[in-house]
């Protein structure tokens, strides 16, 4: 699947809960009822869920709290 060979293990149930439930799952199109995520929004949604690397969870927890301000702020 494209999104394990970003390191992204998601199972196809998993992807269409996340966009029955507007989650933050990858968008997509329907082709008469059945979920199609076109290459291109499938990769920019995958890149936007690696983080930079941290040395700890509170680092990380830092990082997550800096990126939520900046985008409130744009």
């Amino acid at each position: 699947m494209f999104l394990e060979g970003k390191g992204i293990r998601m199972k196809p149930t998993t992807l269409a809960r996340a966009y029955s439930t507007g989650s933050g799952g990858p968008p997509c199109r329907h082709i008469r009822n059945k979920p199609y995520y076109p290459l291109d929004l499938l990769e920019t949604w995958a890149e936007a869920q690696i983080t930079a690397p941290a040395a700890s969870s509170s680092e990380r927890q830092r990082m997550r709290r800096e990126a939520r301000r900046r985008e409130a702020t744009s």
